[in-house]
């Protein structure tokens, strides 16, 4: 698999921290009428946009540390048994 540049996941995380305000704010709501009818979408959901942020920051940090020739660490799990 190839890994994105970590400029390029740090732009994209930037557009969905923008677009999660607009969110909040209300201005990413969209009015369709339809039918004489009003509907208002709001796509995509601050559920779904935490979600994308959360995987985008372990992408980026991915890339930032294969970038810098390091290795990824994790924690030892201990069992007690």
């Amino acid at each position: 698999m190839t890994m994105r540049p970590s400029t390029e996941i740090a732009a994209e995380i930037a557009a969905v921290e923008a677009q999660r305000v607009n969110l909040a704010t209300g201005q990413a709501v969209v009015d369709v009428w339809r039918d004489g009818r009003r509907m208002r979408l709001a796509i995509p959901s601050l559920a779904e946009l935490e979600t994308l942020l959360a995987t985008l920051r372990r992408e980026y940090e991915a890339a930032v540390l294969a970038e810098s020739g390091g290795t990824a660490r994790r924690g030892i799990r201990l069992q007690w048994g």
